[in-house]
């Protein structure tokens, strides 16, 4: 590795998982800069990881909440994480039924993402068997890849199964959001800033989401907000923005690629001077 630097005249060593801010560290005296993004809020509570990041010239984070968890450290810059350049330009609600090859005269809830135990799909799909006793013209779509068995038995066993649609992975989510009426961020942890929420109000679709990360700022008054795991906030959430349609208005200019490059490039320039 010292070679590569060395025969490649590397001067910015750029981490982006914990693992790799290991090897950030290790290899500082043969570089001029060395950087690490966290994009989770997971606490450090480790010692000797709580060196490792102060130790390193900046530590990027995705999400200005995470500051406070972060407060041991004094080398930290704020940059927002981008999204795809297509969502400057979202679909019609007519494509996206046609597309997905779904009844119109439903409502439709939406969760985007890889399917697992963090994304909390399992307390979503509890919420809406909740939300079906009092709402019956609504599906639910669950795109993203994943074992999808235990949502499965979980839907089965709340007899809400006919009502759910597993999409698998989706190329363009675009068709997903425009589809929907309320996208649903059930995340119970780890969540720095959320790609989904920026997606989806970009496509101009409200959103419901556990308040962790970057929620707050992101939704403002496009959508609300409500506790993790707590199933039956979320079914009051989700019911209130079904039944009150709530108009979005979201600056996705601000979190397209050319403008998180720019921070980034003044990012590297800053640290390489320093």
């Amino acid at each position: 590795m010292i070679k590569i630097i060395k025969d490649n005249k590397i001067d910015i060593i750029h981490a982006h998982t914990g693992a790799a801010a290991n090897y950030a560290l290790a290899f500082k005296p043969f570089v001029k800069c060395t950087i690490a993004t966290r994009r989770v809020t997971i606490p450090i509570k480790n010692p000797i990881k709580k060196w490792k990041y102060k130790k390193l010239d900046r530590v990027v984070i995705v999400s200005k909440n995470m500051t406070e968890q972060l407060r041991f450290l004094k080398n930290i810059e704020w940059i927002e994480s981008a999204i795809d350049p297509k969502f400057s330009k979202c679909i019609t609600r007519n494509e996206a039924i046609h597309f997905l090859n779904i009844d119109d005269k439903f409502m439709y809830i939406c969760s985007v993402g890889k399917i697992e135990t963090m994304k909390g799909q399992d307390y979503l799909i509890k919420a809406f068997a909740l939300l079906k006793k009092e709402m019956h013209n609504v599906k639910l779509i669950i795109a993203g890849s994943g074992n999808t068995k235990k949502l499965i038995d979980t839907a089965k066993a709340l007899n809400v199964q006919k009502d759910i649609i597993f999409t698998g992975f989706v190329e363009d989510t675009r068709y997903i959001y425009a589809a929907s009426d309320v996208c649903v961020v059930a995340s119970i942890f780890g969540e720095g800033s959320s790609a989904v929420i920026k997606e989806a109000l970009s496509c101009k679709i409200p959103v419901v989401s556990t308040n962790i990360g970057s929620a707050d700022y992101l939704i403002n008054d496009n959508g609300l907000l409500v506790e993790p795991k707590n199933i039956k906030q979320m079914k009051n959430a989700i019911l209130e923005l079904l039944m009150k349609k709530r108009a979005v208005n979201f600056d996705t200019e601000r979190f397209l690629p050319k403008n998180m490059t720019k921070k980034y490039e003044k990012l590297y320039e800053n640290c390489f001077l320093s």
